[in-house]
């Protein structure tokens, strides 16, 4: 893990933009399913991230999955020290509508 993003990842800790939110209402069997987020540093967008797996930044798309230079952007380490370290995180329960909207109010 380079540096940078070690450093990226604690002050998104620090300023409390990692949140854990349970989905409801997923999939046709309407159950609730946990996932992590992380507000960009202007609070405008909101990045998804599957712990160890996969992040909606544009980070993770261009640096981690199609030139390969690093296994992770800096919201996926954010996510990964919480978990490791066993941070209290903010935990939010929207339904997946609510997901939905906020995820594309976030691409504009």
């Amino acid at each position: 893990m380079s540096r940078r993003l070690s450093i990226q990842a604690r002050k998104a800790l620090a300023e409390g933009r990692v949140k854990r939110i349970e989905i409801e209402g997923f999939g046709a069997g309407e159950r609730t399913v946990e996932l992590y987020a992380v507000e960009s540093k202007d609070r405008k967008r909101l990045h998804i991230v599957v712990p160890g797996v996969f992040c909606s930044c544009e980070d993770f798309l261009f640096s981690v999955f199609y030139r390969g230079r690093s296994k992770a952007c800096y919201h996926m380490i954010a996510v990964e020290l919480a978990i490791k370290e066993g941070v209290q995180l903010k935990k939010e329960r929207i339904s997946f509508n609510e997901l939905y909207v906020k995820l594309l109010s976030s691409l504009s």
